[in-house]
């Protein structure tokens, strides 16, 4: 079940039977900027445990997003399409990512480099280390719902894929 505001955008979304979008609204709010852009989430109208606000440029691609959840923030710089730079407390992550023809071929993750195998349709499916062993996988099933996923891979859209975006999403 979900809300909409007056421009279509989703206002409110109830994922479960637990949670609703009429009356006294209790599912996930979402809040957009002028641009219709995704600007802020939060699990819950009031007492949120989690919460996200996302920046864009002119262009609107995101070159920002800042998640808190139960106290703990994690704020991701978006530099292009090549790299991220993440930060949760004291920890820093930085992820390159690397292109042919297009294609993006490899990421290297605080230096570690993997390689990507991609499917028939263009999607990186499997992640391989400098030994060629899998270290990450996701698998699609018919109409692009996700059939298999270990470790941290993307989806077709760029968002990444992990435990806490499928509860999530």
């Amino acid at each position: 079940m979900a809300a909409y505001d007056a421009a279509g955008n989703m206002s409110c979304r109830a994922p479960s039977g637990s949670t609703t979008c009429v009356g006294t609204q209790t599912g996930a709010q979402l809040g957009y900027n002028n641009e219709g852009e995704l600007q802020s989430w939060q699990n819950a109208p009031s007492s949120p445990s989690t919460t996200a606000q996302f920046l864009y440029d002119g262009q609107g691609k995101r070159v920002e997003q800042s998640v808190t959840q139960s106290g703990t923030t994690t704020t991701t710089v978006y530099v292009g399409d090549l790299e991220e730079v993440s930060t949760t407390g004291g920890t820093t992550t930085t992820t390159a990512y690397y292109y042919a023809s297009g294609k993006r071929i490899g990421l290297s993750v605080n230096g570690t480099v993997s390689y990507l195998a991609s499917d028939s349709l263009g999607s990186a499916t499997v992640a391989l280390n400098g030994s060629w062993t899998a270290t990450a996988a996701l698998l699609f099933a018919p109409y692009g719902g996700v059939r298999y996923s270990s470790g941290r891979c993307r989806q077709r859209t760029g968002s990444p894929v992990s435990a806490r975006t499928r509860r999530a999403g």
